[in-house]
């Protein structure tokens, strides 16, 4: 399967010596090669993602359109390569953009946030992301923590782990949240979260799954974080040349 993406790879970018740019996200540190090109108006982007210590190897390769993952995307893990396939969504309500899996399964909206539910390999993956739009100021960054601690509480939920990091060099501030969950009937959820403090208002969005490894939902994770477009602007740029710090 590591023969495939080569190959792949190479019939599209063929002898093109692309530019190379440090890209963060939220798991990993790559080296982006782009190759742009118009299609009717739109801009087809291919983009492929090498492991920045280990140059030579390919770790994920697709397609943008017009800022946005689309379509079918390779990506080369330790064992295998994995296809997961993108899709634009829009929300009206909320005015935000993002990528996400083309077939949401069930979705609840509320008025200031949108849940969508994903069924993957017989695993549900929730995507929750929240627009706060009044209440900036009262979201500390500092005590968030306590904050998730006390809510879960009030509903029967118990946080057994949590640690925060945060990008050296953002636009916004932004917060990257991993918790570990014991649910009420004694399972566990593992919950990765992102506070975005942007220049009005605070933006919230969480993955959570019932597996501790779970590569689809990291995925998915990293999609909305450096695809989620909100207020005409993108919340994160992975190109800022930010790097991931510890808060605690």
């Amino acid at each position: 399967m590591r023969l495939v993406i080569v190959i792949f790879c190479f019939a599209l970018f063929g002898c093109f010596k692309a530019p190379r740019f440090n890209y963060q996200d939220s798991n990993n540190h790559y080296l982006l090669e782009i190759k742009e090109s118009n299609n009717e108006g739109l801009i087809d982007t291919l983009y492929l993602l090498r492991d920045f210590d280990e140059k030579s190897t390919i770790r994920e390769v697709g397609f943008y359109k017009n800022g946005f993952r689309n379509g079918r995307w390779n990506y080369n893990s330790e064992r295998e390569v994995i296809t997961i396939d993108w899709a634009l969504y829009e929300d009206t309500l909320l005015h935000f953009r993002t990528s996400t899996f083309p077939k949401i399964d069930s979705i609840k909206r509320g008025e200031n946030y949108t849940r969508m539910e994903f069924l993957v390999n017989k695993e549900r993956i929730n995507l929750t992301i929240k627009i706060n739009r009044s209440t900036k100021g009262s979201m500390p960054a500092t005590n968030y923590k306590e904050l998730v601690d006390k809510e879960l509480k009030n509903i029967g939920h118990t946080l057994v782990f949590f640690e925060t990091d945060t990008f050296s060099n953002s636009k916004n501030a932004i917060y990257i949240n991993r918790m570990k969950v014991r649910v009420r009937d004694g399972t566990y959820k593992y919950v990765k979260s992102c506070v975005a403090f942007l220049e009005r208002d605070y933006l919230e969005f969480s993955v959570v799954t019932p597996r501790k490894e779970d590569f689809f939902a990291d995925r998915l994770f990293d999609a909305v974080l450096t695809d989620l477009e909100y207020g005409g602007s993108k919340i994160y740029n992975p190109l800022s040349g930010s790097k991931l710090m510890r808060v605690y």
